[in-house]
This record gives structure tokens, sequence and C-alpha cells, in this order.
């Protein structure tokens, strides 16, 4: 699949964030190739958003709204990023390029050149969260907890997704 013929759907979970049109802005003069940007928004008052897609998250929980988002996405390639900014647009890119090698790519604060707005109390838990994880898993994920993600498509149509 050639990058210049896939669509990518990027899908934003947004709970009351006020900078969220200055995101979609940035995005749509970043990514030079065809996307779809899809919002799901579970803000008490609704946002007035222009060139995304805007839908009103009916489910409660991150991973239900990104659910929701993939049920109405059409791109070939499917990106989830937090929608208060704590995403480089940058490191989009540079995972843009890496889809073409693999089926799913992964951002993360905890690798070297990743890096994080969040407050030391946050850090801690995101810290604790990768510990425990490696211990119970056995496994060297660095960041169980991201939120900036890109995967083909056909990724989810073998397997079944269940958040809690």
């Amino acid at each position: 699949m050639q990058k210049s013929k896939m669509l990518i759907s990027i899908i934003i979970p947004t709970k009351d964030e006020p900078a969220i049109q200055g995101l979609v802005d940035a995005i749509n003069s970043m990514i030079i190739q065809s996307h779809e940007i899809i919002i799901v928004d579970k803000s008490k008052v609704k946002p007035n958003i222009k060139n995304a897609q805007l839908l009103t998250q009916e489910s409660d929980g991150l991973g239900n709204a990104f659910l929701e988002g993939l049920s109405h996405s059409t791109g070939d390639i499917i990106a989830l990023m937090d929608g208060d900014g704590s995403h480089r647009l940058q490191d989009l890119l540079r995972m843009l390029e890496k889809i073409d090698e693999y089926d799913i790519v992964l951002g993360s604060k905890l690798v070297k050149g990743g890096m994080s707005c969040d407050t030391p109390g946050r850090k801690i838990v995101t810290l604790a969260f990768a510990w425990i994880t490696r211990l119970v898993l056995w496994e060297d994920i660095k960041d169980p907890m991201t939120g900036l993600m890109l995967a083909r498509r056909d990724v989810f149509r073998n397997i079944k997704l269940k958040p809690r």
C-alpha cells in the first residue's frame, strides 16, 4: 500500500479541551496525506469545531471514545491521539513514516527522545503503571498508557476490543 493512496483517520477523544480547534488546524496544516479528523467529544458544552467531524460521545471512558470514533472512520490507517496538546505533531509525522514497515506504531513519552508535559504526580503514576505492567506480563513494555498510536485498519478487523 503506497502512502499517497492511504487515507488516515485521526481520532481524538476530548472532554472540555479549550484548544481543540488549534490542534485541528495544526493537523490540517501539517498532514499532507489524505486524512479525516474525528473528534469524539464528552464535554458539557459542545465545542464548535471546523474542518473536522464532531461526534458526541454516547458511552463513557477513553477506550469507548476510541471505539466510537473507529466505527465512524473510513481510513486505511487509524491514528489515536490526545486532544489536550500533549502529543507533538512532529511525532505523529515520524510515526506515519514508519507505518509502511509495521502494522502498529506506538508513541511513548518513556523512551529516548520522548517528551511529557505531565505533572510530577502524573509522571509517577505513569512510571508505576509501566513497572507493574512489565512485572505482571514479563514483557519490556515501556509505556502501556500511551495515547498516541497508529495502526492499519486490518489490525482491528482481527481483534475484539472491549474497554472497561
